[in-house]
């Protein structure tokens, strides 16, 4: 043991030495390599991005000129962030209605799930928000914008609207 300790110390001694980086950002290099250039983001513009990302390639939400609420109910065993283990009970949909989502308006699809009731009953006084998948709208209300907000609590893959 002794030995093995003694050894590791040699070799961090050598690699200070030597001036070997163990933190070089394998990623950031590929992308130099590439003649992708990078520059550094204030924290006005870090907190601007924050949580965004563009996803190409993933279904819109099912619902784009309203709202529309999935009722699902945990079955009582597994996890509880396990889309797997909820029974779907329905929807209820409102025509026209806006989505208010971190300030912006949308449409689209909203999964509320009851954690306390049995699993084939759904009481809306126990149901909470485990994800929403909205359009938003421009400006005007009026037009559908081409970006969506998505977020969940759970493990459901974004693709998968059905049970």
């Amino acid at each position: 043991m002794k030995k093995m300790i003694c050894f590791f110390a040699v070799l961090a001694l050598v690699m200070i030495t030597a001036g070997v980086s163990l933190a070089e950002n394998s990623i950031l290099s590929s992308l130099q390599n590439q003649g992708v250039s990078h520059s550094v983001m204030n924290d006005a513009a870090l907190d601007e991005a924050r949580g965004t990302a563009i996803y190409t390639g993933v279904p819109l939400p099912s619902y784009t000129v309203g709202e529309r609420k999935h009722h699902v109910t945990w079955k009582h065993f597994g996890s509880e962030f396990d889309y797997a283990q909820y029974n779907y009970v329905g929807s209820a949909s409102t025509y026209g209605k806006e989505i208010d989502v971190e300030g912006y308006a949308g449409f689209g699809d909203i999964w509320l799930a009851d954690r306390i009731s049995t699993g084939t009953t759904w009481v809306a006084a126990n149901a909470v928000t485990f994800e929403y998948q909205v359009r938003l709208l421009n400006a005007d209300h009026t037009t559908l914008s081409p970006y969506t907000a998505y977020a969940t609590a759970w493990n459901r893959p974004i693709s998968t609207f059905s049970w």
